[in-house]
């Protein structure tokens, strides 16, 4: 289960795919590991910009 903060993110990101009549194909989930740092593992980012690389997505709500 995602964690409250995250759940509302996830939220206000499919409501902003509602209004721009965008259909939502997957959800990326980095929970609780920091952007900020070098060097850091995040192998859902890391699927969805390779996603994006390869065309399978049109744009990206974070």
């Amino acid at each position: 289960m995602y964690g409250l903060a995250t759940e509302r993110q996830r939220e206000d990101c499919k409501a902003i795919a509602k209004q721009c009549g965008w259909t939502v194909v997957h959800t990326y989930v980095e929970q609780s590991i920091s952007a900020s740092k070098k060097d850091v593992e995040r192998p859902d980012y890391d699927a969805m910009v390779a996603s994006l690389k390869r065309g399978e997505l049109d744009a990206i709500i974070c």
